[in-house]
């Protein structure tokens, strides 16, 4: 990627901050185990990157009818509307990071695999090969629950993860900043040779 494009991944990275403060999120308390276990409806993630960039950036509204739009009508519920409603910022926060991750790292990879079955929302190649994970997370105790089963749940990992929390916020949206970038460089540098010799650097 050239110096033209990382500048404007970096200019659309500073606008989706601005884009932020004006949003609004809306969240419902209802809970519907039935929806929280349901495997044979779309994945989020899949409508949201469908859709994401390619229709410009949108709202956790619009976001709400675009997963109803595609998903069966038996399966729509306040439940499903609920699940919908939390997921969407974590969303926007990944897609949000990975327009800063593009614009620094040489190769950078996100894919449905890696984030379901493994739990690692990017992984980062070095020009040497060595591979570092990432895990995008929240603090709360949801949030802590999901990652732990997730790691439990890991298959096939042999590279470090590097999990982070966002650590700035625009409106009611948190946010990974830029210096989260210089944490993973620093991390690259100091703990990622002896990881990989350790645990094998192979993909």
């Amino acid at each position: 990627m050239d110096i033209n494009q990382n500048l404007q991944l970096i200019k659309q990275y500073d606008n989706i901050v601005k884009w932020m403060a004006n949003q609004e999120l809306v969240f419902l308390d209802e809970v519907d185990k039935k929806v929280e276990g349901l495997n044979n409806i779309p994945m989020f993630r899949d409508i949201f990157y469908k859709n994401w960039g390619h229709s410009g950036w949108f709202s956790q509204k619009s976001f709400v009818d675009l997963y109803m739009n595609a998903v069966d009508d038996r399966y729509k519920s306040t439940g499903l509307e609920a699940r919908i409603r939390r997921v969407y910022p974590s969303l926007v926060r990944e897609a949000h990071f990975g327009m800063l991750l593009r614009a620094s790292f040489s190769t950078v990879f996100n894919s449905r695999d890696l984030d379901c079955k493994e739990g690692v929302d990017y992984l980062l190649i070095t020009p040497d090969g060595l591979g570092l994970g990432l895990g995008l997370t929240m603090s709360t105790k949801r949030s802590l629950e999901f990652l732990k089963q997730k790691i439990q749940e890991r298959h096939n990992i042999k590279f470090p993860v590097l999990y982070l929390t966002p650590d700035e916020h625009s409106g009611r949206f948190m946010y990974h900043s830029p210096e989260q970038i210089r944490d993973i460089k620093a991390y690259m540098v100091s703990k990622i040779r002896y990881l990989c010799d350790k645990y094998g650097n192979k993909l």
